[in-house]
């Protein structure tokens, strides 16, 4: 933290901004309003609040976990950290859910009430920093200036993690991440994350004439249809992908609209629009922004072949792309972990058949620390297989609370091993 930063935190906090003593007291439930700046680069840009919940009572001689969720994430909100504890991690553990900037009021209200969204501010609001600093003050809040924390992280919130990682690596002990995508390590290893277009023809080629019937034939439905492909791996299990998969297909090539429209609900389609459409749509179109950025210059998405997870981010980010080609926008900043840097201990989760985050990807970073441990599971990006067995529920908090060489680990390798994707 800056000169400039540390003073501003001293004033505010005589300012009244800031709690005057510690933030989390022993035997609390935590439910915090925690005071950010709206800048970290900046504190005199203003503050805003973030929320912290806890799942129990917090108990200092517990080991704690911050659960990072990412602005585009849905299941950590306001009064669900009490299931997120009982689900994934259980007793034993202080579980606090850092509810981010995405949903915060306070912050929400600084891109103002036009339908015009400003979005060099909502960058500058919503970007990768922002979410890092607010992580690292979470950290402060409960384990003090030089404490260490837990981090969990799945998805975008994975992927925010190993950027926290990056940025502070002193601040956590060890961290558990699942299926992150990491859309710039694709670009630095020549990765294609997408296998939609070449798994299609290895199907059945003749699908991918009927797919691009369905398209032209409702251009304008183009980026709706688009997002029901990108979607319908998240309700659909690899095992029944295929023909779910085919049928959505032959739905667009004959311009179904009944099927189509039960395939929106299902596939929460018009849910997601809706959202992005809400006070939450700036912060989740920022991060997929940051998301897409590496790959803008390394994929044409409208010419041949289809890319329905790279085009969804696409046309989610678009009004982003747009802006930063009429006014430039500073460079997307956060970074991964390099070699060596990080000293925790770190298990990623990936899925061999994820269509979102590139298993090649999670094998390449978790190469990257030095005490990084890989769990490649026969699963997808949902990892429905591992969390249906109770898998999940046993391994978090086994390798959070008592490492990676604990007897509690160990007692798991015989059902670890049923998961694993071998070739």
């Amino acid at each position: 933290m800056s000169p400039a930063a540390v003073l501003h935190l001293v004033l505010a906090a005589a300012a009244g901004i800031l709690p005057a003593g510690p933030a989390v007291q022993p035997g609390m439930k935590v439910d915090l309003a925690l005071p950010v700046p709206l800048d970290h680069d900046d504190p005199s840009f203003g503050w805003g609040t973030i929320r912290l919940e806890s799942g129990a009572p917090f108990d200092p001689a517990l080991p704690t976990v911050l659960v990072v969720a990412d602005g585009q994430q849905f299941f950590l909100r306001a009064g669900r950290v009490a299931s997120i504890q009982e689900e994934t991690f259980g007793p034993g553990i202080n579980v606090i859910g850092v509810i981010g900037r995405g949903t915060s009021a306070d912050i929400l209200a600084r891109l103002g009430e036009g339908p015009e969204v400003d979005w060099a501010l909502a960058m500058r609001l919503f970007g990768s920093r922002q979410w890092i600093g607010d992580i690292e003050s979470a950290r402060r809040a409960v384990a003090g200036p030089a404490g260490r924390v837990h981090l969990y992280g799945v998805s975008g919130g994975a992927l925010l993690a190993h950027q926290y990682l990056a940025a502070h690596p002193e601040g956590a002990a060890s961290a558990v991440t699942a299926v992150g995508p990491l859309r710039a390590l694709e670009v630095e290893l020549g990765l294609r994350h997408d296998r939609f277009w070449d798994e299609l023809g290895e199907q059945d080629p003749r699908l991918r004439a009927r797919l691009t019937r369905g398209l032209e034939r409702s251009p304008a439905d183009r980026a709706i249809l688009i997002r029901l492909l990108q979607r319908q791996h998240f309700f659909v299990t690899p095992g029944r992908l295929p023909a779910e998969r085919a049928s959505l297909i032959e739905e667009m090539a004959r311009g179904d609209a009944e099927a189509l429209a039960r395939r929106r609900e299902a596939y929460q389609v018009d849910a997601v629009e809706t959202m992005l459409a809400g006070p939450a749509g700036a912060p989740i179109r920022v991060r997929i922004y940051e998301s897409i950025h590496p790959l803008l210059g390394s994929i044409d998405l409208f010419a041949g072949p289809v890319h329905p997870n790279a085009e969804n981010e696409y046309h989610v980010a678009l009004p982003l792309v747009e802006a930063s080609r009429r006014q430039g926008f500073p460079p997307v900043s956060a970074s991964l972990p390099a070699a060596g840097q990080v000293l925790a201990e770190v298990l990623m989760l990936a899925g061999r058949h994820d269509q979102t985050a590139d298993y090649r990807t999670q094998i390449a970073l978790a190469a990257r620390y030095p005490n990084g441990r890989l769990l490649l599971l026969d699963d997808d990006h949902m990892l429905a297989r591992a969390e249906g067995s109770g898998l999940l529920r046993r391994l978090v908090p086994a390798f959070l609370v008592h490492g990676p060489g604990s007897a509690a680990m160990k007692a798991l390798e015989e059902s670890i091993a049923g998961h694993r994707w071998r070739e």
